[in-house]
């Protein structure tokens, strides 16, 4: 669920919403949580996968 910067100190748990009560969520909220969710431009850089120790190519099984 989708839940912003200011909402956060009031969260009490990953499983504050669920099936029963999104409703009850999505109503409460002033605009489209997902609105921009489309055009946001997101990647993993060389960088963060150097940090991640993801660097080189995948090993398989085979070799």
């Amino acid at each position: 669920m989708p839940t912003g910067w200011d909402e956060l100190d009031d969260v009490t748990s990953g499983d504050q919403w669920n099936i029963g009560n999104v409703r009850e969520r999505m109503d409460a909220l002033r605009s489209d949580p997902w609105k921009d969710y489309a055009k946001t431009r997101q990647r993993v850089t060389a960088a963060m996968k150097k940090r991640l120790g993801m660097t080189g190519a995948r090993k398989t099984d085979e070799e």
